[in-house]
């Protein structure tokens, strides 16, 4: 178990990913671009949830800096203890999947939301119709979307899979 104070940097953007952790108490915060006019959270995690699982399977660069946003407990699980952590505990790889699932299904829709107005575009502009208000409503936003997305992490072959 290690504890975290409020406002602690658990781990930075960039860091090797040698590690992840299981909340148990607490609540911690997933930043893009800590610490920096870009800075933006995505997304707050509670207990029994997990963080810096990515880097650990992948053995990658962490993809966001991860803060205490509370006084925070949380298990951290090493390469040497990952097998044994989830042999022990069944219940939380099932948990991890799920959680991992989820995050890999909003991304597949915001994907093909994305495809669709790129698509739906393209059609009226193909049969000469002026784009409709929604659509171009939908274009905009999803401009401004990968914009700020390129501010923070870069191009899209960064690692986008976070939130």
């Amino acid at each position: 178990m290690k504890e975290f104070k409020n406002g602690e940097i658990i781990f930075r953007q960039g860091d090797p990913g040698d590690c992840m952790y299981d909340i148990f108490r607490g609540r911690v915060g997933v930043y893009a671009a800590y610490g920096t006019p870009n800075e933006k959270l995505l997304t707050e995690l509670k207990a029994n949830e997990f963080f810096g699982e990515m880097g650990l399977l992948e053995k990658a660069p962490r993809s966001a800096t991860v803060v205490a946003l509370e006084d925070t407990l949380a298990y951290r699980i090493g390469e040497a203890e990952f097998e044994d952590y989830f042999v022990k505990q069944p219940a939380k790889a099932l948990q991890i999947m799920r959680q991992l699932s989820q995050r890999l299904r909003q991304r597949t829709e915001d994907y093909v939301e994305a495809c669709r107005a790129v698509h739906d575009a393209l059609e009226e502009e193909k049969q000469g119709k002026p784009r409709s208000k929604k659509l171009m409503a939908k274009l905009n936003e999803i401009f401004d979307a990968y914009s700020e997305f390129e501010q923070l992490h870069g191009s899209m072959d960064a690692n986008w899979f976070w939130y």
